[in-house]
Protein backbone atom coordinates (compact mmCIF):
# COMPACT_ATOMS: atom_id res chain seq x y z
CA UNK A 1 0.00 0.00 0.00
CA UNK A 2 1.59 3.26 -1.17
CA UNK A 3 1.22 5.78 1.67
CA UNK A 4 1.68 8.69 -0.71
CA UNK A 5 -1.25 7.83 -2.99
CA UNK A 6 -3.47 5.17 -1.45
CA UNK A 7 -6.07 6.40 1.03
CA UNK A 8 -7.70 3.04 1.65
CA UNK A 9 -8.45 -0.42 0.30
CA UNK A 10 -11.95 -1.74 0.88
CA UNK A 11 -12.30 -5.53 0.93
CA UNK A 12 -15.56 -7.39 0.42
CA UNK A 13 -15.31 -10.84 2.01
CA UNK A 14 -18.16 -12.92 0.56
CA UNK A 15 -19.49 -16.09 2.13
CA UNK A 16 -21.25 -18.43 -0.29
CA UNK A 17 -23.63 -20.80 1.51
CA UNK A 18 -22.58 -24.41 0.91
CA UNK A 19 -20.94 -23.56 -2.41
CA UNK A 20 -19.51 -27.04 -2.97
CA UNK A 21 -22.78 -28.75 -2.09
CA UNK A 22 -24.85 -26.61 -4.47
CA UNK A 23 -22.86 -26.88 -7.69
CA UNK A 24 -25.26 -28.18 -10.31
CA UNK A 25 -23.66 -30.91 -12.41
CA UNK A 26 -25.38 -30.01 -15.69
CA UNK A 27 -24.49 -26.35 -15.29
CA UNK A 28 -20.86 -27.29 -14.52
CA UNK A 29 -20.70 -29.44 -17.66
CA UNK A 30 -22.04 -26.54 -19.77
CA UNK A 31 -19.42 -24.23 -18.33
CA UNK A 32 -16.68 -26.73 -19.15
CA UNK A 33 -17.98 -26.87 -22.72
CA UNK A 34 -18.06 -23.05 -22.91
CA UNK A 35 -14.43 -23.01 -21.76
CA UNK A 36 -13.62 -25.51 -24.53
CA UNK A 37 -12.30 -28.10 -22.12
CA UNK A 38 -11.06 -31.35 -23.59
CA UNK A 39 -13.97 -33.66 -24.42
CA UNK A 40 -12.29 -36.55 -22.59
CA UNK A 41 -11.93 -34.42 -19.45
CA UNK A 42 -15.60 -33.48 -19.68
CA UNK A 43 -16.64 -37.12 -20.06
CA UNK A 44 -14.50 -38.22 -17.10
CA UNK A 45 -15.84 -35.36 -14.98
CA UNK A 46 -19.43 -36.24 -15.87
CA UNK A 47 -18.82 -39.89 -14.99
CA UNK A 48 -17.21 -38.87 -11.70
CA UNK A 49 -20.08 -36.60 -10.66
CA UNK A 50 -23.23 -38.33 -11.89
CA UNK A 51 -25.15 -41.39 -10.68
CA UNK A 52 -24.06 -40.83 -7.10
CA UNK A 53 -26.28 -41.97 -4.25
CA UNK A 54 -26.37 -41.28 -0.55
CA UNK A 55 -27.91 -42.92 2.48
CA UNK A 56 -28.05 -42.00 6.17
CA UNK A 57 -27.98 -44.41 9.11
CA UNK A 58 -29.34 -43.15 12.45
CA UNK A 59 -29.62 -45.46 15.45
CA UNK A 60 -29.30 -48.45 13.18
CA UNK A 61 -32.13 -47.30 10.89
CA UNK A 62 -31.32 -46.76 7.22
CA UNK A 63 -32.91 -44.06 5.13
CA UNK A 64 -33.95 -44.63 1.54
CA UNK A 65 -31.20 -44.40 -1.06
CA UNK A 66 -31.36 -41.02 -2.80
CA UNK A 67 -29.78 -39.91 -6.05
CA UNK A 68 -28.46 -36.37 -6.23
CA UNK A 69 -27.48 -34.20 -9.18
CA UNK A 70 -25.85 -31.36 -7.28
CA UNK A 71 -22.74 -31.04 -5.17
CA UNK A 72 -19.12 -32.06 -5.40
CA UNK A 73 -17.54 -34.47 -2.96
CA UNK A 74 -15.39 -32.42 -0.60
CA UNK A 75 -11.91 -33.63 0.17
CA UNK A 76 -11.27 -34.67 -3.43
CA UNK A 77 -8.48 -33.20 -5.53
CA UNK A 78 -10.96 -32.34 -8.28
CA UNK A 79 -13.37 -30.44 -6.00
CA UNK A 80 -11.47 -27.11 -5.92
CA UNK A 81 -10.83 -27.36 -9.68
CA UNK A 82 -14.54 -27.86 -10.36
CA UNK A 83 -15.33 -24.82 -8.21
CA UNK A 84 -12.84 -22.60 -10.07
CA UNK A 85 -14.39 -23.70 -13.38
CA UNK A 86 -17.88 -23.10 -12.05
CA UNK A 87 -16.99 -19.62 -10.74
CA UNK A 88 -14.93 -18.63 -13.78
CA UNK A 89 -17.71 -16.39 -15.10
CA UNK A 90 -18.10 -14.66 -11.72
CA UNK A 91 -16.69 -11.29 -12.77
CA UNK A 92 -17.64 -8.44 -10.39
CA UNK A 93 -16.88 -4.87 -11.54
CA UNK A 94 -13.86 -4.62 -9.22
CA UNK A 95 -10.79 -6.90 -8.86
CA UNK A 96 -11.67 -10.28 -7.33
CA UNK A 97 -9.56 -13.09 -5.91
CA UNK A 98 -11.23 -16.48 -6.23
CA UNK A 99 -10.24 -19.43 -4.06
CA UNK A 100 -12.44 -22.44 -3.28
CA UNK A 101 -13.35 -21.14 0.17
CA UNK A 102 -12.60 -17.44 -0.19
CA UNK A 103 -14.03 -15.26 -2.94
CA UNK A 104 -12.92 -11.73 -2.14
CA UNK A 105 -13.31 -8.47 -4.03
CA UNK A 106 -11.37 -5.29 -3.30
CA UNK A 107 -11.37 -1.65 -4.29
CA UNK A 108 -8.49 0.82 -4.03
CA UNK A 109 -9.12 4.53 -3.50
CA UNK A 110 -6.27 6.99 -3.94
CA UNK A 111 -5.95 10.58 -2.80
CA UNK A 112 -6.89 11.69 -6.29
CA UNK A 113 -10.46 10.37 -6.20
CA UNK A 114 -11.41 10.71 -2.54
CA UNK A 115 -14.56 12.62 -1.68
CA UNK A 116 -14.53 14.38 1.69
CA UNK A 117 -17.93 14.46 3.38
CA UNK A 118 -17.24 16.41 6.56
CA UNK A 119 -14.72 16.84 9.35
CA UNK A 120 -15.49 14.96 12.54
CA UNK A 121 -12.56 16.40 14.50
CA UNK A 122 -9.30 18.22 13.99
CA UNK A 123 -7.55 15.01 12.92
CA UNK A 124 -10.27 12.66 11.76
CA UNK A 125 -12.14 12.76 8.48
CA UNK A 126 -15.33 10.92 7.67
CA UNK A 127 -15.12 10.06 3.98
CA UNK A 128 -17.10 8.37 1.25
CA UNK A 129 -14.67 5.94 -0.36
CA UNK A 130 -15.92 4.04 -3.37
CA UNK A 131 -19.07 2.78 -1.66
CA UNK A 132 -20.87 2.45 -4.99
CA UNK A 133 -18.19 0.12 -6.38
CA UNK A 134 -18.30 -2.18 -3.35
CA UNK A 135 -22.11 -2.14 -3.43
CA UNK A 136 -22.07 -2.95 -7.15
CA UNK A 137 -19.74 -5.90 -6.56
CA UNK A 138 -21.99 -7.19 -3.79
CA UNK A 139 -25.16 -6.81 -5.86
CA UNK A 140 -23.53 -8.48 -8.86
CA UNK A 141 -22.28 -11.43 -6.76
CA UNK A 142 -25.70 -11.85 -5.15
CA UNK A 143 -27.39 -11.99 -8.57
CA UNK A 144 -24.75 -14.38 -9.96
CA UNK A 145 -25.36 -16.74 -7.07
CA UNK A 146 -29.13 -16.67 -7.66
CA UNK A 147 -28.62 -17.36 -11.37
CA UNK A 148 -26.44 -20.36 -10.50
CA UNK A 149 -28.70 -21.90 -7.87
CA UNK A 150 -26.68 -20.65 -4.89
CA UNK A 151 -27.09 -18.05 -2.18
CA UNK A 152 -25.07 -15.48 -0.28
CA UNK A 153 -24.78 -15.82 3.48
CA UNK A 154 -25.21 -12.15 4.32
CA UNK A 155 -24.61 -12.67 8.04
CA UNK A 156 -21.14 -14.09 7.37
CA UNK A 157 -20.29 -11.66 4.57
CA UNK A 158 -18.31 -8.62 5.70
CA UNK A 159 -16.43 -5.54 4.57
CA UNK A 160 -13.01 -4.57 5.87
CA UNK A 161 -11.55 -1.12 5.20
CA UNK A 162 -7.74 -0.92 5.24
CA UNK A 163 -5.91 2.33 5.77
CA UNK A 164 -2.48 3.12 7.18
CA UNK A 165 -3.81 6.57 8.05
CA UNK A 166 -5.63 6.35 11.36
CA UNK A 167 -7.18 9.76 10.68
CA UNK A 168 -9.39 8.15 8.03
CA UNK A 169 -12.62 6.88 9.54
CA UNK A 170 -14.79 4.94 7.11
CA UNK A 171 -18.41 4.44 8.00
CA UNK A 172 -19.81 3.30 4.68
CA UNK A 173 -22.15 0.33 4.74
CA UNK A 174 -23.41 -1.88 1.95
CA UNK A 175 -26.46 -4.10 1.93
CA UNK A 176 -28.53 -6.70 0.13
CA UNK A 177 -32.13 -5.57 0.19
CA UNK A 178 -32.96 -4.55 3.75
CA UNK A 179 -30.12 -6.60 5.25
CA UNK A 180 -26.90 -4.70 5.96
CA UNK A 181 -23.48 -6.28 5.60
CA UNK A 182 -21.34 -5.99 8.70
CA UNK A 183 -18.13 -3.96 8.76
CA UNK A 184 -15.38 -5.68 10.69
CA UNK A 185 -12.12 -4.45 12.21
CA UNK A 186 -10.25 -7.69 11.52
CA UNK A 187 -10.68 -10.57 9.12
CA UNK A 188 -8.86 -13.78 8.32
CA UNK A 189 -7.85 -14.28 4.70
CA UNK A 190 -5.98 -17.44 3.69
CA UNK A 191 -4.65 -17.89 7.22
CA UNK A 192 -3.54 -14.29 7.68
CA UNK A 193 -5.42 -12.13 10.18
CA UNK A 194 -5.63 -8.60 8.75
CA UNK A 195 -6.64 -5.56 10.79
CA UNK A 196 -7.98 -2.28 9.48
CA UNK A 197 -4.74 -0.32 10.09
CA UNK A 198 -2.36 -3.08 8.98
CA UNK A 199 -0.57 -3.36 12.32
CA UNK A 200 -0.80 -7.18 12.16
CA UNK A 201 -0.92 -7.19 15.94
CA UNK A 202 -3.87 -9.61 16.04
CA UNK A 203 -2.11 -11.99 13.65
CA UNK A 204 1.12 -11.98 15.63
CA UNK A 205 -0.62 -12.39 18.99
CA UNK A 206 -2.59 -15.34 17.63
CA UNK A 207 0.62 -16.97 16.41
CA UNK A 208 2.34 -16.34 19.72
CA UNK A 209 -0.52 -18.00 21.59
CA UNK A 210 -0.49 -21.03 19.31
CA UNK A 211 3.29 -21.17 19.58
CA UNK A 212 3.09 -21.20 23.36
CA UNK A 213 0.63 -24.09 23.28
CA UNK A 214 2.93 -25.93 20.89
CA UNK A 215 5.95 -25.28 23.12
CA UNK A 216 4.06 -26.64 26.12
CA UNK A 217 3.12 -29.73 24.14
CA UNK A 218 6.74 -30.25 23.17
CA UNK A 219 7.77 -29.95 26.79
CA UNK A 220 5.17 -32.34 28.20
CA UNK A 221 4.60 -34.86 25.42
CA UNK A 222 8.10 -35.59 24.10
CA UNK A 223 7.79 -39.16 25.36
CA UNK A 224 5.89 -39.89 22.15
CA UNK A 225 8.61 -38.51 19.87
CA UNK A 226 11.72 -36.34 20.04
CA UNK A 227 11.52 -32.56 20.08
CA UNK A 228 13.49 -32.43 16.80
CA UNK A 229 10.81 -34.57 15.20
CA UNK A 230 7.78 -32.73 16.58
CA UNK A 231 8.92 -29.09 16.51
CA UNK A 232 8.63 -28.53 12.72
CA UNK A 233 4.92 -29.35 12.71
CA UNK A 234 3.99 -28.11 16.18
CA UNK A 235 6.09 -24.97 16.54
CA UNK A 236 7.79 -23.89 13.33
CA UNK A 237 4.53 -23.88 11.36
CA UNK A 238 3.37 -21.03 13.61
CA UNK A 239 6.62 -19.11 14.09
CA UNK A 240 7.68 -19.20 10.44
CA UNK A 241 4.25 -17.98 9.38
CA UNK A 242 4.49 -15.10 11.80
CA UNK A 243 7.95 -13.98 10.68
CA UNK A 244 7.28 -14.33 6.97
CA UNK A 245 3.93 -12.58 6.87
CA UNK A 246 4.18 -9.93 9.57
CA UNK A 247 6.45 -6.89 9.63
CA UNK A 248 5.51 -6.17 13.27
CA UNK A 249 8.06 -8.39 14.95
CA UNK A 250 8.06 -6.10 17.98
CA UNK A 251 4.94 -7.93 19.14
CA UNK A 252 6.51 -11.35 18.91
CA UNK A 253 7.70 -13.22 21.98
CA UNK A 254 11.37 -13.74 21.13
CA UNK A 255 11.93 -15.91 24.18
CA UNK A 256 9.55 -18.44 22.64
CA UNK A 257 11.85 -18.79 19.64
CA UNK A 258 14.88 -19.21 21.88
CA UNK A 259 13.19 -22.02 23.77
Amino acid sequence: MDRRETMRVSILLKDFSKAFDRMQHDRLMRKMIDLECNSTDIAISRSFLTNRTQQVIVNGQRSEVENFDVGVAQGTLSGPIFWLIFANDLQPPIPTVKYPDDTTSYDVVTSGNITTMHHTSATAIDVSLGKDRIQSALTYSHQWLKNNGMSLNVKKTATLHLSVRKSIQIRNRVSIGDESVQTTRTAKFLGLTIDSHLTFKDHVEERVQKGRHAAYTLKTETRWCTADCASPSLLHSHTNNCFIRSPCLVHYDKELIAK
